[in-house]
């Protein structure tokens, strides 16, 4: 592994807003010049690349998903305090994204300790230092269900949830094949076995309708080096060059300028 990026994954570990910081640069730069686009934002949480979507001049309606009831209440106070000009960008949708548009409900795992670890089937459940409410019942949809009302296409989808992200995926088919939007999703070495996949099953989906994974060392993703970062990439394979040449550049330019502040 190249010592550059593996010293920027060690220093991530302690500082995961970095992490944050280079999908930001990523999308920013990816998407730049484009006009009139939409993102789905899955697992939004307080809002954190919904906000800063919708401050793209290119970007006309951000779709906020949070599935947390608890979570989402903030979510909405903070989306509020935003300038009219992104707020009014913005679309929250309270549910849990699934596979299947016939899952209209679900059980969710709202955590009390640790709210953005909160999960359909969080991949923190056996963890001992997070501490759960009781399941409640959430309402439930596709991204496929979302984009059915979107305004322009989907051109970025960003998913953080807790290990649900391939099930998410799979109910985004058509988004993907029609509008072939950049994606960034969590790539937790814990989600296989909890929501009964391997790792081939996920790169199978992607070859199927001709996307790339990408790793944020700016590597193709195969089964030798899937879980090289616990977050992955996915584009159309045509644009796959274009992605990684960004990968290595906003890691960097945000790795150097993360240092400097510390």
């Amino acid at each position: 592994m190249h010592d550059e990026f593996q010293a920027f994954r060690d220093f991530c570990r302690n500082n995961l807003m970095l992490v944050e910081e280079v999908i930001t640069e990523v999308v920013r730069l990816f998407l730049q010049g484009r006009d009139g686009f939409s993102v789905i934002d899955g697992g939004a949480h307080h809002g954190y690349h919904t906000s800063r979507c919708a401050a793209l001049d290119g970007c006309k309606r951000v779709y906020a998903v949070e599935a947390d009831p608890h979570t989402v209440q903030t979510l909405r106070a903070r989306l509020a305090r935003l300038p009219q000009h992104i707020n009014e960008k913005i679309t929250v949708i309270e549910s849990a994204l699934q596979d299947s548009h016939s899952v209209t409900e679900i059980s969710f795992m709202s955590s009390v300790s640790h709210p953005g670890r909160s999960g359909v089937a969080s991949i923190w459940k056996d963890d001992p230092n997070v501490e759960f409410r009781e399941n409640v019942r959430v309402s439930a949809t596709t991204i496929d269900n979302i984009a059915e009302h979107t305004e322009g296409a989907v051109a970025f989808i960003k998913l953080d949830l807790e290990g649900g992200d391939y099930m998410a995926l799979r109910g985004a088919v058509k988004v993907l094949t029609e509008f072939r939007p950049l994606c960034v999703f969590e790539n937790s070495i814990r989600a296989p076995k909890i929501y009964g996949y391997e790792c081939a099953d996920v790169l199978n989906f992607f070859r199927g309708i001709d996307y790339e994974l990408v790793s944020f060392s700016g590597n193709t993703i195969g089964v030798e080096n899937f879980f090289e970062f616990w977050e992955a990439w996915a584009v159309p394979n045509n644009r796959a060059p274009e992605l990684k040449s960004l990968i290595s550049q906003a890691r960097r330019d945000c790795f150097a300028r993360y240092r400097g502040q510390a």
